[in-house]
């Protein structure tokens, strides 16, 4: 009996080592860095990249004067879509494409297909033009404008303000959605639900980002948010808002960002913090990740107000660009041509 029972208390601890060794092999596997797959190499570097239309876009400086939009489809195929003296912002999506961009004082925003073909101008003129979005069939984008000038009995506004517009299809009208008292428009963030947010900024030492909410068929917008510093806001698949915030119990603190998430009909709540400012927020495999805005960018997994930063592990000279839902885009380090050379990280 003795016997026998040894051999059961033996089984179970080979079973628990087993158990062990498989919980620690699979611990090991997510911290292990991931191998990276070619992609693109590019003779310039590059700039805010997004995902859309099973396409990596981004921007170039290729001189001190022209900026341009570039694509590469899955094969890693490029081709340059816009050049322009700045490209304010882009957004890829639904098959089509929403580029603002300046050519001397003249801004345009123009949608065209998904690979820059079939352009249509939706608004041009020597207002500032920023932001970009297109969700559910419409395209929106911020136009900035100047004080008005008064008439006599005229009540104006004695500020800039920033206007969100819409339109549903090209060669529809223009509709504004609303109008808001800040000098700079900044991101149309995103959707959710039957709400639409958009964030603008004001001029200080080290400047104001005001979120706000509306309507997505217009009306007066709510400010919901206010931060130090010019951040950075994506909604997320949960249809909760993100945004890069400054992290104030830090002594420098506009150097040191956290993130903070808003539920509906929710208080803000402070995520993971302590990370280099300046970065972006994305949606990778069902979390939302932050690339900082360090020297050498870090792919960071944001979770709970308890957690420290987690690095997503990459190898030794590999540095985070962006990310979409599946993959990382990452940069290799000091190419020695010069060349800026791109890689995808998936899923394992």
């Amino acid at each position: 009996m003795q016997s026998r029972a040894g051999r059961k208390n033996r089984w179970a601890s080979l079973a628990a080592m087993a158990i062990m060794l498989v919980a620690f092999a699979a611990w090991a596997s997510r911290r292990l860095p991931a191998r990276p797959s070619p992609f693109v190499s590019s003779a310039n570097s590059v700039s805010q990249a997004e995902y859309g239309n099973d396409s990596w876009y981004w921007l170039e400086q290729r001189d001190k004067t022209h900026q341009v939009l570039v694509r590469a489809d899955s094969s890693g195929h490029t081709t340059n879509l816009v050049t322009a003296d700045e490209i304010g912002a882009f957004y890829p999506a639904e098959k089509h494409l929403l580029t603002i961009s300046r050519t001397g004082k003249s801004w345009t925003a123009v949608l065209s297909d998904s690979s820059g073909t079939s352009p249509v101008t939706l608004c041009s003129g020597s207002e500032r033009l920023s932001g970009a979005l297109i969700s559910n069939g419409r395209a929106f984008f911020l136009k900035s404008g100047e004080p008005s000038q008064s008439s006599p009995g005229e009540i104006v506004a004695l500020q800039p303000t920033t206007s969100l517009l819409s339109t549903s299809s090209p060669s529809g009208a223009l509709k504004t959605l609303t109008t808001v008292y800040e000098k700079h428009g900044l991101q149309v963030i995103g959707v959710s639900h039957d709400d639409l947010f958009f964030s603008a900024s004001r001029d200080t030492l080290h400047g104001v980002t005001a979120i706000y909410r509306v309507s997505a068929n217009g009306g007066i917008a709510k400010r919901i948010v206010g931060e130090t510093g010019v951040q950075n806001a994506l909604v997320g698949g949960d249809g909760a808002l993100y945004w890069t915030a400054p992290a104030h119990e830090a002594q420098n603190y506009y150097a040191v960002s956290c993130i903070r998430r808003m539920l509906p009909d929710s208080p803000p709540q402070t995520l993971t913090g302590w990370m280099a400012a300046g970065g972006r927020v994305f949606e990778f495999q069902n979390h939302i990740l932050y690339v900082d805005g360090s020297y050498t960018p870090a792919a960071i997994q944001v979770r709970s107000a308890s957690d420290l930063p987690n690095p997503i592990p990459l190898p030794a000279g590999y540095i985070a660009v962006a990310a979409n839902k599946e993959e990382i885009l990452v940069q290799k380090r000091n190419g020695v041509d010069g060349n800026t050379s791109l890689f995808l990280v998936g899923r394992r």
